[in-house]
């Protein structure tokens, strides 16, 4: 089958165009310049929330919207304004908040714009901040109002046992789906973590919806990642390119391997050559 040329880029953010230190190598931002010089469309395709990354997107001035929070928001980068959301199914909310009232993991809640959290989460709220530095620090996040108003996902750090356990009374709503994994993340290795979200959304999904805004197919669009939140969107894409350093699954999901990784950069730049882009 021969694939129609392609008319975006969406890249992945952490462990794919940005630096461990948080930072854009100067050869994809370059990149991202021509694509944009070009006519050709780029997003950002994460599992940070858009308060995380809409500086970025500002800094490379983007224009199309950006997929945020693994496919739960899309936004304007321009504008700041939430184009579509699949926030938690409202008869979910609370069992989910039974179960976490329970088992007592440290709780994260993913409100519109920012995370919250109590006292308990104090010692994971530094890993959390990956999703987004906007954090608010309050009394009881069960009791938050958040939960009433665009809850639209959470995450949930804790012990194994505990992290499982939970996951299990999760898998028993049928609106809700989680991801439970350890971290790799320097300084956090070992936590437990997991991540809840409404059930049948995923960066797929997000990309799918984009695709549909923007009128074009997934066969068009270029994906760039490195880590298993993206699985999803490797597979529905036309052409989809796993960052050097990323494990078995992704590479195993992914069209083509790039000799760039995340200590050198020029990832997406790679992706841009090899798909034609440039």
């Amino acid at each position: 089958m021969t694939l129609p040329p392609p008319k975006l880029l969406a890249t992945d953010l952490d462990g794919t165009l940005l630096a461990s230190d948080g930072t854009i190598h100067p050869e994809d931002a370059a990149a991202i310049q021509a694509l944009a010089q070009r006519g050709v469309r780029v997003t950002f395709c994460t599992g940070r929330m858009h308060s995380g990354c809409g500086h970025l997107a500002r800094q490379l001035d983007l224009t199309t919207p950006l997929v945020c929070l693994d496919g739960v928001q899309i936004v304007d980068p321009r504008s700041g304004k939430l184009v579509h959301t699949e926030p938690l199914p409202a008869d979910a909310v609370a069992p989910l908040r039974e179960a976490l009232g329970e088992l007592r993991p440290m709780t994260f809640l993913f409100g519109a714009d920012r995370i919250v959290f109590d006292a308990h989460g104090d010692q994971a709220a530094p890993y959390v901040s990956i999703w987004t530095e906007a954090m608010d620090r309050v009394e009881s996040v069960l009791d938050h109002p958040s939960w009433e108003d665009e809850a639209l996902g959470m995450v949930a750090v804790g012990e194994q046992s505990r992290i499982t356990e939970l996951q299990h009374c999760v898998n028993g709503l049928k609106e809700l789906e989680s991801a439970a994994f350890i971290s790799n993340r320097p300084g956090f290795e070992g936590i437990w973590a997991m991540v809840v979200r409404r059930r049948g959304v995923s960066k797929a999904s997000g990309l799918q919806h984009l695709a549909e805004l923007l009128e074009i197919s997934l066969d068009e669009v270029v994906a760039v990642g490195d880590w298993l939140n993206d699985l999803t969107m490797m597979r529905a894409v036309g052409r989809s390119y796993a960052m050097g350093q990323s494990p078995p699954e992704v590479v195993d999901a992914a069209n083509e391997v790039l000799r760039a990784n995340h200590h050198t950069g020029g990832g997406i730049a790679e992706a841009a050559r090899r798909s034609g882009l440039l």
